[in-house]
């Protein structure tokens, strides 16, 4: 556990203190199903001050989360840590996990945004406020990743990055608000081979 702790830990820093980001969601699952979920959103003092994002609703939904609040590079971060013992009791304010094994012996974990279920006019005349941010989901699975496909948000494709067992998807900030606005679902799937 304090390997994927640290993993994660590493993960939300670099996207912290690379200033590209608004929302990170990071996962790290051992062998067992067990593992832990990060989640970093960065305001900018100027749409989002430490204030406000203290008075937001927490993302990661489970009694046992952690919220802390600091300031890296001048602007204020929320984040919020919480481990699991099965992925399946676990769930998060913007959506879904899964895993699950396959008949050839692979596993795929699956995160799923849900769309809003009303559509919100307000929100759209936001979407300015989101250029240059981004939504950024990460996982680190026990295994070796064998299929990670592109997320279509808004018929766009964005392709993952992966290296081994980590993968991450980037959505720029504006297109994740508007699909999600929309109704839209966001699906991440990536499938591997366990060690």
């Amino acid at each position: 556990m304090k390997k994927i702790l640290l993993s994660l830990v590493a993960l939300l820093a670099l996207f912290v203190f690379s200033g590209c980001l608004d929302i990170v969601e990071a996962i790290g699952v051992k062998p067992d199903g067990s593992g832990q979920i990060a989640t970093a959103v960065r305001g900018d003092n100027d749409l989002m001050t430490r204030e406000q994002l203290s008075s937001m609703d927490p993302i990661l939904d489970a009694e046992n989360v952690s919220r802390s609040y600091d300031v890296m590079n001048g602007a204020p971060v929320r984040l919020e840590t919480a481990e699991f013992g099965s992925l399946g009791d676990f769930s998060s304010a913007l959506g879904p996990y899964e895993i699950n094994r396959n008949a050839d012996g692979t596993m795929t974990l699956t995160h799923v945004i849900l769309g809003e279920e009303e559509y919100d006019s307000e929100l759209d005349s936001m979407t300015i406020y989101f250029n240059n941010r981004n939504y950024t989901f990460s996982a680190l699975v026990p295994g070796s990743i064998v299929d990670a496909p592109a997320v279509k948000v808004l018929g766009r494709p964005y392709y993952p990055e992966r290296d081994g067992s980590e993968v991450s998807w980037t959505i720029p900030m504006d297109q994740f608000v508007k699909a999600v606005n929309m109704g839209k679902l966001i699906t991440f799937s990536a499938t591997y081979r366990p060690y």
